[in-house]
């Protein structure tokens, strides 16, 4: 099979974007995760000024859950603009 090589060049392009694409989405996710692991924090009832991290998470797992199967499905991480 012969290609002409314009578009073996056009083929090898939208295969690098591809791969761009996949990677950037799996980075997303995993910073996504990072975040959902946080622990929030607050100001103990004493009246100290430290903050203290809970066992409560920043954002729970039904929120995740929703953030990622929203209609918009976190691309450009626009769930933080709907929350």
């Amino acid at each position: 099979m012969k290609i002409p090589k314009k578009e073996l060049e056009t083929l090898e392009k939208y295969g690098q974007i591809s791969a761009a694409r996949r990677k950037s989405k799996k980075l997303i996710i995993e910073y996504i995760k990072e975040i959902t692991n946080l622990r929030k924090p607050i100001y103990p009832k004493d009246g100290t000024e430290k903050l203290v991290l809970t066992d409560e998470k920043l954002i729970t797992d039904s929120e995740y859950q929703f953030f990622m199967n929203s209609k918009v499905n976190a691309k450009n991480l626009v769930w933080i603009n709907t929350y």
